[in-house]
């Protein structure tokens, strides 16, 4: 029986076991009852149908919604209206339409008839009908995108003869590039529609095809709902830092770490990785460990040692392991120090559709746009490797191989020996 209780990956974020054979359903649990649930939905293919990103920093980045998407938006914040006609007490609490996808904390106030899952089934249902209706089966496509057109000339014509009326000439010309610059964006986003239609006539829905027909998250401890609720508004920001940082969020599969052995032979390890590959470049590295029985003045000890290297130009490999190393990686993240994070099962599996979109959790994500983070994981070829099995079994002859104990030992091995080699 899977754990319910969720567990903190460091550089990944909050994650639960999934049953499945439930469709990465938590197993045991109550989808009818009161809650609190994170949904995901990504469009078919990913296809920009909602909107375009747009502004002129992260900080000031938002969504254009294009005309499904704005219907979007108002049918889930309509949510709570429409079953409490049906007496299902139900509360949108945060709601974020992005290009290609959507997040929406909602919340359950009172138990339900049917399970969260007919909610997200009928609001999906609602809206791939919304878009058939109005582009697919219509016709009038062109017309639409031509009306909406001119209004938006209409509008600058309107406002201009104001501006003339001023003699305001500079005022004329820029308003003339911001009219120029809305027409293009309606007809970008209008004509993304237009030839969504194509797709649409052969899988028959907007949405991405699950299995599970939808990602969820549950509410489980304190302080994850205020994570939640910053996860989703911070959506714009962070697609903006994404595209315009896109090297520091390309998952690669195929880094290599070639080493000499104490025999004097060549070796190379295969390795996934994502962040600033720069880090691996640096001359010096310190390795990240300590016991889970350290006291708090002995790991105040170490927390300075490490971080005074680290202001001297260290980067400093963990992976945040025992409780002390997760408080020292946290610290050390928090100065703004460089980290080469190493990971376990942190990545989707290699060719799947979410590998693509991949990208760290919470304030990860940030050090990650600031190129001062490094995930890293290694193949279970290199954590099975006759030089780190040795060194496992001699710490703790009683472990199996492939046991949560023995990757661990395994990953802390790869960190060591990182540290005294670098990476191609």
């Amino acid at each position: 029986m899977a754990d319910n209780k969720a567990k903190y990956m460091e550089g990944v974020g909050w994650r639960c076991d999934t049953d499945t054979d439930r469709h990465h359903r938590e197993s045991l649990w109550d989808y009818k009852g009161r809650a609190i649930y994170h949904i995901t939905l990504a469009t078919e293919g990913r296809q920009p149908i909602f909107g375009t990103l747009t502004g002129n920093s992260a900080e000031e980045a938002f969504v254009v919604y294009s005309r499904l998407g704005e219907y979007v938006d108002r049918t889930l914040r309509g949510l709570p209206a429409f079953y409490a006609r049906k007496g299902v007490r139900i509360m949108v609490i945060a709601v974020r339409v992005m290009p290609d996808h959507l997040h929406v904390v909602i919340q359950v106030l009172e138990p339900m008839p049917k399970s969260i899952g007919e909610v997200v089934r009928s609001f999906k249902s609602a809206c791939t009908s919304w878009f058939k209706r109005e582009y697919f089966c219509s016709g009038n496509n062109a017309r639409e995108v031509q009306e909406l057109d001119g209004e938006v000339k209409r509008q600058g014509g309107e406002v201009r003869e104001y501006f003339c009326s001023g003699n305001n000439a500079r005022g004329v010309q820029e308003l003339d590039g911001e009219m120029d610059r809305q027409t293009r964006e309606v007809q970008e986003l209008e004509g993304r529609l237009v030839q969504f239609c194509r797709i649409f006539a052969t899988c028959g829905s907007i949405w991405e095809y699950m299995p599970a027909g939808y990602h969820e998250r549950i509410l489980h401890c304190d302080g994850q709902l205020d994570r939640m609720i910053r996860y989703v508004k911070d959506n714009p920001r962070r697609l903006w830092l994404k595209r315009h940082n896109p090297q520091l969020f390309r998952l690669r599969n195929d880094l290599l770490w070639v080493f000499t052995d104490v025999d004097g032979c060549s070796r190379t390890w295969k390795f996934r990785a994502l962040g600033n590959m720069f880090l691996l470049d640096f001359p010096q590295k310190q390795h990240i460990q300590c016991s889970r029985s350290v006291t708090a003045k002995e790991l105040e000890l170490k927390y300075q040692m490490w971080l005074s290297n680290a202001l001297h130009g260290m980067v400093s490999i963990a992976s945040a392991i025992s409780e002390g190393e997760k408080i020292v990686v946290k610290r050390l993240r928090d100065a703004g120090m460089p980290l080469i994070v190493m990971l376990k099962d942190g990545y989707p599996p290699a060719g799947s559709i979410h590998e693509r979109y991949f990208k760290p959790g919470g304030v990860y994500f940030d050090a990650c746009a600031a190129g001062r983070l490094l995930l890293i994981e290694p193949y279970c070829e290199v954590l099975d490797d006759p030089i780190i099995e040795e060194t496992v079994l001699r710490k703790s002859p009683m472990v199996s191989r492939g046991s949560m104990r023995y990757h661990f030992l395994a990953l802390n091995k790869v960190g060591e020996l990182m540290c005294g080699d670098s990476l191609s």
